[in-house]
């Protein structure tokens, strides 16, 4: 049974989510539809269903400690879109498939996600500090796009001890906010802005990506050195395709000037099942630059330049906001309803 649940219609949030959180009918793909104004209406959880595998929620907000899905033993696959999850942790058990996007977390500490069943993770455009992920042995494939709203930025303090923003790191036993889970996964996307920090310091751990056998990286790994993309590389020993997303002078600039210094390492690497290796790139010459820098590392390091291509990729459009009076368009007008 499918069911769409509307949060506006106060009878139907009563039944379904304001009484005992039971979903009485047997019902198992369900989307629910709160109000998409600042995410104001309340999802109130746990929900309790034997039957429930798919669930879809968007425009709600969570306010709750402890946020657990084991009532719901047979729920696979979640969406989130749009929400406000103002939590300390969130526990999936049996969860296989979670989209996370344009969500909103708190700023002032790191919601905890534990899904040890998960297949498949989706994490795009959240606002507030990036949530910092359990382990997930079964991971398959993930898609993270930290280059939103995310708090997690350097203000340019250039290496300060003291930089809140460089060092909200969680502490205890967790060394790594996403890369160490991470590194479990297959198929990999990571996206940022050069200002971004969370990858550069988990790679300070420097976990193996031992499954590893395609990766996409953009903006964050393109450091003066390369040392995000030769870590990285040191580190995948099976990896078969790499695809590399260059971009603007500003970007390039951004990425160098707001970098963290490392320890030198050497820019070799070994990915004997390399393959194919593609770049795509914006067409001006810091770009170039930057890609032929690129190329020279893999030629050195094995990678026939054959398996080496090039895609080009348009440049983002730039939108110029102008205020115009309206007395412009109606020169009677005096600012009176």
């Amino acid at each position: 049974m499918i069911m769409l649940v509307n949060l506006m219609n106060p009878c139907q949030t009563y039944t379904l989510i304001r009484g005992s959180n039971m979903l009485y009918c047997k019902v198992q793909v369900l989307k629910i539809i709160g109000d998409d104004v600042g995410a104001e209406t309340e999802l109130i959880v746990p929900l309790i269903s034997q039957h429930l595998r798919s669930l879809e929620v968007h425009h709600v907000l969570v306010e709750k400690d402890f946020v657990d899905f084991s009532s719901c033993p047979m729920l696979e696959e979640l969406k989130m879109q749009h929400c406000g999850l103002w939590v300390c942790k969130m526990s999936f058990p049996s969860l296989k498939r979670l989209w996370l996007t344009e969500c909103n977390f708190p700023e002032a500490y790191r919601v905890c996600i534990s899904a040890p069943s998960l297949v498949s993770l989706r994490l795009h455009d959240s606002g507030g500090k990036t949530p910092l992920l359990e382990s997930m042995p079964l991971l398959d494939t993930a898609s993270l796009d930290l280059s939103g709203r995310c708090n997690d930025k350097c203000r340019g303090c250039g290496g300060d001890p003291s930089c809140e923003g460089c060092h909200g790191y969680p502490a205890g036993s967790y060394h790594s906010v996403l890369l160490n889970t991470l590194s479990n996964a297959v198929n990999l996307e990571l996206k940022d802005q050069p200002e971004v920090y969370i990858y550069k310091r988990d790679l300070e751990c420097c976990p193996i990506f031992g499954r590893l056998k395609t990766l996409l990286l953009d903006m964050w790994c393109r450091a003066t050195d390369l040392h995000a993309l030769v870590c990285i590389l040191q580190h995948t020993p099976v990896l078969e395709k790499l695809t590399l997303q260059l971009r603007s002078d500003w970007n390039l600039l951004s990425a160098a000037r707001g970098e963290r210094k490392h320890v030198r390492i050497e820019q070799s690497f070994s990915c004997v099942h390399l393959q194919e290796v593609s770049i795509e790139c914006e067409e001006k010459l810091r770009v170039k630059d930057k890609v032929n820098q690129i190329v020279k590392i893999m030629t050195r390091n094995g990678v026939l330049t054959e398996n080496i291509s090039f895609k080009k990729i348009p440049r983002p459009e730039v939108y110029h906001l102008v205020c115009v009076s309206p007395r412009a368009f109606d020169p009677y007008w005096s600012g009176e309803d």
